[in-house]
């Protein structure tokens, strides 16, 4: 049943009338045979009843009161206005007129619903009562300023290997298009996945691993597929009624949900996790004390092994009412989210706040027809951010209660650009994944974005197509591979981008003259123009060097600088022996023994490329390693 605020608000109307009615027997004789009718099951035999007698007593307000009540109760707003209008035209009050004015919505007569609302503002008395009043008028107003202002937009069903005459909620997808989401059968709630194919969708089976007798739901996958939030109530280990739980995925499936402690969960209320892009942030909800409203969206870092204390997300984003189903984009600055407190169409709609350089900021309503007169649930956005992901029931096309549908999402509500690549790890000889430790490094802010290889000995790894990164891969008994990435080739395209990195053994007995002679080009090695100073983001290069060296006390190593030939080739000897020795000298700084490295400059001499373009200069214009095994 919905609408029980309103309900109340009609019962609190009608009381006054059925006191006085009381004294007559007539009245209780006529209002118990009403409810004997409804005890028995005849409910339309009850209404019919109560409207001849309405016929024969059109003054009295009780009988008013008892069929307005009952036919609210039963969602029939449509017939319930007259007998509205009727009572208020016999005894007008501002609860009255309030009530019509709901089931003037109800039924969408949004004029008659305003007109309505205006007289119930005149009518009532300055206070909380008319302050509310005058918000949802406000708010009338700006939901017919959406719908006179409608979003082109087709929204498609997923089709049935995904819903079903069930409800389906929640839709969460790895970058490769995988799908997780929920699905309630009776009063059970199961998590359920299915695999992108070429055609569509598997049939989605239900993850047995994180199913349990109880209810699991509310949850969200990481964008590698590689660890699952979920909410999981009613379990032995919650510290309340429901608990956000995390489970890994190993050679033998999902593990066994863990409760992620108390840091996070309480006896209150947490849910609907989400995570983000690089799982040091969980972002969820809860009804906790110290919210602003019923439901607040909170937030907390992985920091030392452990979540720190959860923050409010404040009050741009919480209000008094409901936030709900918070969603933050891989770009790490777009969440969307359901509110029943900013200004929408009436009920829950689907917001997107912006991070900015002052934090959030004030929240966007998505529109008209995404957000519609009811209940919108969970938004998911793709990582190329052109297509949304939600559940709904207000198609005709739906398979069930609530389907799970897709649209194209509007220019204006897009994320940044994103997008990924998978990387795969192997050995040189022999081409076996490798299940190595893989790290890219965001050149310009430092951050280091991801450190792990899943089962297979693949990275899959979010990148921003502006950006420029450092790639280092490390495997126990590898030389290191270590190179500069940018992938502006990805910018529009959201497959995945496939990387191929080998990686060479250490040799084992080797004497110096028994040494591979083959260099390593250095690709993270960078200069001033025309200079022979390091510039800052070469230290992630150098922090390897040394490592690998520390690592590996036997190796000696030689670096090689080179040029194009633009200049004379003395100035470029020179330059490039510089290089080599200021490459040298910060290994050195790094703790590493200076009778361990050696400098060479080869200047032009030795070019890979053509020098003719500025691509092949490019190539070039670098520094090299050799090593040596003592």
């Amino acid at each position: 049943m919905k609408n029980y605020r309103h309900i109340l608000l009609l019962l609190v109307t009608m009381v006054p009338a059925l006191l006085l009615s009381q004294s007559d027997k007539k009245l209780k004789k006529i209002l118990k045979k009403e409810q004997t009718l409804r005890i028995e099951g005849k409910a339309e035999r009850a209404s019919e009843y109560l409207e001849s007698q309405i016929q024969a007593y059109p003054q009295n307000l009780a009988l008013l009161d008892a069929h307005i009540t009952n036919l609210i109760k039963d969602n029939n707003f449509q017939k319930a206005i007259p007998f509205l209008e009727k009572r208020n035209m016999l005894e007008a009050s501002p609860n009255g007129l309030y009530t019509l004015y709901i089931c003037l919505l109800e039924i969408d007569d949004r004029e008659g619903a305003k007109r309505t609302l205006e007289q119930y503002i005149n009518q009532q008395k300055p206070g909380p009562y008319r302050d509310q009043a005058e918000k949802e008028m406000k708010q009338l107003i700006f939901a017919d300023s959406l719908m006179n202002n409608p979003l082109d937009i087709q929204f498609v069903n997923l089709g049935p290997s995904i819903n079903t005459k069930h409800p389906e909620n929640l839709p969460y997808f790895t970058v490769e298009g995988n799908i997780l989401f929920s699905r309630i059968i009776g009063n059970q709630e199961d998590l359920y996945m299915s695999t992108k194919t070429d055609t569509g969708f598997t049939v989605a089976e239900p993850v047995k691993a994180l199913n349990t007798d109880a209810n699991e739901g509310s949850q969200c996958i990481s964008p590698d597929g590689n660890f699952i939030f979920l909410t999981g109530c009613e379990r032995r280990d919650s510290y309340g009624w429901c608990d956000i739980y995390v489970s890994f995925r190993t050679e033998n499936g999902w593990s066994t949900p863990k409760n992620i402690g108390p840091n996070i969960n309480t006896d209150a209320w947490e849910t609907q996790p989400c995570i983000s892009a690089d799982g040091n942030t969980l972002y969820f909800v809860s009804n906790r004390e110290g919210g602003y409203g019923g439901s607040d969206i909170y937030w907390s870092e992985y920091l030392n092994g452990a979540w720190t204390k959860p923050q409010n997300m404040g009050p741009t984003i919480n209000t008094k009412n409901q936030e709900e189903s918070p969603y933050i984009h891989p770009d790490g600055k777009s969440m969307y989210f359901i509110s029943n407190g900013h200004p929408g169409m009436g009920k829950k709609d689907i917001f997107l706040s912006h991070k900015g350089p002052d934090g959030w900021e004030d929240p966007q309503n998505l529109g008209y027809p995404i957000n519609q007169k009811g209940d919108e649930y969970g938004l998911f956005v793709d990582i190329s951010g052109n297509t949304a992901f939600f559940a709904s029931d207000s198609y005709d096309d739906s398979e069930g209660s609530l389907d799970l549908y897709s649209f194209p999402l509007p220019e204006k509500f897009k994320p940044a650009p994103i997008s990924f690549v998978k990387i795969s790890v192997r050995d040189q000889e022999s081409k076996a994944l490798l299940k190595a430790e893989s790290i890219l490094i965001d050149l310009d802010s430092g951050e280091q974005l991801k450190r792990t290889t899943n089962l297979e000995g693949e990275l899959i790894q979010l990148v921003n197509p502006q950006k420029e990164y450092n790639l280092t891969v490390e495997y126990p008994g590898y030389i290191f591979h270590s190179e500069y990435v940018k992938f502006e080739e990805i910018a529009k395209s959201y497959e995945p981008y496939a990387y191929e990195i080998y990686l060479s053994k250490i040799p084992e007995d080797l004497t110096l003259e028994e040494s591979d002679n083959t260099a390593i080009i250095l690709n993270n090695i960078f200069f001033e123009s025309g200079s022979y100073s390091l510039l800052e983001k070469s230290m992630f290069e150098i922090e390897n060097i040394a490592n690998f060296m520390n690592e590996n006390p036997n190796t000696i190593i030689t670096i090689i600088g080179h040029t194009d030939n633009v200049g004379s080739e003395s100035d470029n000897l020179v330059l490039s022996e510089n290089r080599a020795k200021a490459v040298k000298n910060a290994i050195v700084a790094q703790g590493i023994d200076s009778v361990r490295l050696f400098a060479v400059g080869k200047g032009e001499s030795q070019p890979i490329d053509v020098n003719d373009t500025e691509i092949g200069r490019a190539k070039n214009r670098r520094t090299e390693m050799l090593i040596k095994y003592e």
